[in-house]
């Protein structure tokens, strides 16, 4: 054993003679630095001549309610029907390919985008208001730690993708099957309240989560003068699917108990929630 302590500490300078440098420590190219590796190493020394093959451990062994981490931040999972969906708003600041998605727009230059942007309610514009009975949503620490953060429809479109790898931002055709299973459910005209949170809306208007879906008001921002509104009232969630030049949306109201369809200026702020590919 201490021969084997001292040969293993001498490796690195010994190897430097041995091997090209810089020298790779996946030895056998498998993708997995194992024991399968350290055997080769000391094949350089004619300790061990022909290694064994190590398989990489299965990494496709995803079931739905797992955590999803994706820049920097776990996000909870639920499974509704045969969908599994973040049970949380997106709050990520890049496109699946790690380029950020441009944030920190004023009133004018939102106003005036015609490409991806994102921003936390509150944060960049010049008018915030907030009816949420449990926190100030303008407060902008606040309202991303509750509500993640909100993003146009051009981010929403842009080819590098908002949700991450095996996962994507739901079009109107999984939304719509989403209100048919809360329908099939019994839902009838409920479904609203029944992705309502069950905290956190205006005037008693809290849902039932049923599912864990978890719907929050986290409001929006507008299109037209770049200002911040509806937190604590409405609930607001793009669609992959354009409606003509604008995007299409999910609304969910403190006063209302159904799922309302929406088509929105492209330029408006919106939360987002990600679904797993089929």
């Amino acid at each position: 054993m201490p021969r084997l302590i001292i040969l293993l500490l001498l490796l690195p300078a010994s190897l430097k003679a041995q091997v090209e440098a810089p020298w790779n420590p996946d030895g056998n190219g498998d993708g997995c630095i194992t024991t399968a590796d350290l055997i080769m190493l000391l094949g350089v020394f004619n300790l061990c001549p022909e290694p064994p093959t190590v398989d990489c451990p299965e990494t496709d062994a995803f079931s739905c309610t797992d955590t999803v981490y994706f820049d920097g931040y776990g996000y909870p999972t639920v499974l509704i029907g045969d969908q599994c969906w973040f049970a949380e708003n997106l709050r990520s600041e890049v496109y699946r390919n790690g380029d950020a998605i441009p944030a920190g727009l004023d009133d004018i230059a939102w106003e005036m985008t015609t490409f991806g942007a994102v921003t936390v309610y509150g944060a960049d514009g010049s008018s915030c208001e907030s009816a949420s009975p449990d926190f100030d949503a303008c407060d902008e620490s606040l309202s991303a730690a509750s509500c993640g953060r909100l993003y146009n429809w051009h981010a929403v479109d842009d080819e590098r993708g908002l949700c991450p790898i095996g996962w994507h931002v739901p079009d109107g055709g999984e939304w719509a099957a989403l209100e048919g299973f809360f329908t099939g459910q019994g839902f009838i005209g409920t479904a609203g309240t029944a992705l309502k949170s069950a905290s956190g809306w205006m005037d008693g208007g809290n849902g039932t989560d049923d599912f864990g879906f978890s719907g929050l008001p986290g409001g929006f921002r507008s299109n037209s003068d770049g200002g911040f509104s509806a937190a604590g009232s409405g609930g607001f969630w793009w669609s992959a699917s354009a409606s003509g030049s604008d995007g299409t949306s999910r609304i969910l109201y403190h006063n209302f108990s159904t799922i309302l369809l929406f088509s929105n200026d492209p330029r408006r702020g919106f939360s987002v929630r990600c679904m797993r590919d089929d």
